[in-house]
């Protein structure tokens, strides 16, 4: 099935007039089959890394299972690097 967290960070630019970068990073939390309630606690997960500068953009839960429901939740972090100094 899934690892219960699996962590993706990747670096993605977006410049703007200020000149920073985004980093982004994302985390998947699988889903029970029977229950389909995450295997973790997202809220736990959103406020630690909050606490490590990280700002919650999306919650994604893809219809890729059974019948179209979700087998996991896509939680997407960004975190801003100013490149100004």
């Amino acid at each position: 099935m899934f690892d219960p967290v699996i962590n993706v960070t990747f670096t993605q630019e977006f410049k703007f007039l200020n000149m920073n970068t985004y980093e982004y990073k994302f985390v998947r939390i699988p889903l029970n089959f029977w229950t389909r309630k995450p295997k973790e606690d997202y809220q736990a997960i959103v406020q630690q890394h909050a606490a490590k500068g990280w700002r919650l953009v999306q919650i994604l839960a893809p219809g890729t299972g059974h019948h179209g429901k979700s087998e996991f939740y896509e939680l997407i972090f960004e975190q801003s690097r100013n490149l100004n100094g």
